[in-house]
């Protein structure tokens, strides 16, 4: 009789310690279903919110958690990640698609990039004004502005470790400060935002906004 009580408790206490490790994977997880759109049982398209970069396991993570919440039916599913400030059909940050195998592809700056690049972006001559995640796909990086008794520049290093360098004029308009990068034809600019963000804005108006990084 101990003997078989023994065994019960066991495995109940087995049990709970994959059931409780399971939450506490999910919940590390944090993202939200925007928009989905299915069609029979041949394929779904789903868009998701993600509150910050994650790595490639975490994306392996949520797409198979997402096939198992009734979604296993499908003979394609095709998952859309953005991040906080992108806006939904205007390029995904990352991609992870069932077409019928699982294949992850960040497109923006993975977190471990973006590790990288703030490391590499720490210091530059003169007083940094400030520094901006560009998660534009394929052609990310970490721009900077800093500010010299001399000039105003802007960099940007990208992900594959090469960067750019440009002056910036500072010019007044409508009581705003625009930046514009030097030699400049297309007619952008730069403005700085009260939240501490920085937007991209062109004749037909705003491009990107960038989030402020640390």
């Amino acid at each position: 009789m101990k003997s078989k009580i023994s065994i019960i408790l066991m495995i109940f206490i087995l049990i709970c310690f994959v059931d409780c490790g399971t939450k506490e994977t999910q919940a590390e997880i944090q993202y939200t279903i925007i928009n989905e759109e299915k069609l029979l049982s041949i394929k779904t398209m789903i868009d998701i919110r993600l509150e910050s970069e994650v790595n490639e396991d975490t994306l392996i993570k949520i797409a198979n958690e997402l096939k198992r919440d009734g979604r296993s039916h499908f003979q394609r599913i095709f998952i859309n990640y953005y991040l906080p400030e992108m806006e939904v059909g205007k390029g995904a940050w990352a991609l992870s698609h069932f077409n019928p195998d699982l294949e992850v592809d960040i497109i923006g700056i993975s977190k471990d990039e973006k590790a990288e690049l703030l490391e590499k972006t720490s210091s530059y001559e003169g007083n940094t004004i400030g520094r901006w995640l560009d998660n534009s796909p394929y052609s990310g990086g970490i721009v900077t502005i800093s500010k010299n008794a001399a000039n105003l520049k802007i960099y940007k290093k990208y992900s594959d470790g090469s960067e750019s360098v440009k002056n910036l004029l500072e010019k007044m308009v409508n009581g705003q400060k625009h930046w514009i990068e030097e030699n400049n034809t297309f007619g952008e600019y730069y403005l700085l935002n009260n939240d501490g963000s920085l937007s991209i804005y062109d004749a037909e108006g705003l491009v990107m906004t960038m989030k402020r990084v640390k």
